[in-house]
């Protein structure tokens, strides 16, 4: 977005200028390779997935079929092949018949692509999403496909078409069994509560104590960020290492890795 991008300069440069810090914007990723740490803050929940439906003991993939000038309307494709990911995803974990969900197929090119030129260093992927065996409840008949459009949030991805944004919830189970068949080493797995307090993210706000406006202005922000009825454990964060082997302490409070497999 050649607009956001333009808002972030306006933003960022003055801000880093100040700080004595080079900031530059990549149209792709560099050839020359790269050390350090690469933050993916919900990259992930914005790729295109497939839609699949379980309808008896048969599955079916969803398509999208024009009817008139531009109303759009799924159109369920019974599933070809005999292995697919559809198909494993039913057997795994058993889904009953109605039962509609997705999947993403983009996440291991992606995390390829990253660590060919990653030389060294740490991935620490943010988003919404589940372990695998919580993705796929049996009671989690409709999958976790949301549209927002204007704040306000429903399940049509054919209103609002170029408008609004489509997202899905990622299946934190199938992205660190990508990145360790890649090479990747899989360094921890916490709720953005649990990764935020061994942060210290208290005591960020702990100096502003004396300015009793701003603290309850900064209070109010941090409990958006690490409340369980807010974003608190709907968003996870996932560490993943190449050549790296110091321990992540954002990780120290609670390491939910074991749960991933």
């Amino acid at each position: 977005s050649n607009d956001l991008r333009d808002r972030q300069k306006k933003r960022l440069i003055p801000l880093f200028r100040h700080l004595n810090v080079n900031i530059q914007w990549l149209d792709c990723l560099p050839k020359s390779g790269f050390k350090g740490v690469l933050l993916a803050n919900e990259v992930i929940d914005a790729f295109p997935v497939h839609r699949f439906r379980v309808q008896g003991k048969q599955l079916f993939r969803a398509g999208v079929s024009l009817e008139g000038k531009d109303n759009f309307s799924w159109r369920w494709l019974q599933s070809s092949t005999d292995r697919s990911p559809e198909k494993d995803l039913y057997e795994k974990y058993d889904l009953p018949s109605g039962y509609i969900s997705e999947f993403c197929t983009r996440v291991d090119p992606w995390l390829s692509d990253i660590f060919k030129y990653l030389t060294e260093g740490v991935m620490l992927i943010c988003d919404y999403g589940y372990i695998g065996s919580e993705y796929y409840l049996s009671q989690r008949v409709n999958g976790t496909l949301q549209c927002f459009f204007g704040h306000r949030a429903h399940e049509n991805p054919f209103l609002f078409l170029g408008m609004q944004d489509i997202t899905c919830h990622v299946d934190f189970s199938a992205v660190a069994a990508s990145a360790r068949g890649i090479g990747f080493d899989v360094v921890g797995f916490a709720s953005q509560e649990s990764f935020l307090l061994s942060l210290g993210i208290l005591d960020l706000i702990s100096y502003k104590r004396h300015n009793q406006e701003e603290y309850l202005r900064l209070n109010s922000e941090l409990k958006k960020l690490v409340l369980s009825s807010e974003m608190g454990h709907l968003c996870k964060v996932l560490g993943l290492a190449k050549n790296y082997d110091e321990r992540l302490i954002g990780f120290k409070l609670r390491d939910r890795s074991d749960t991933l497999w």
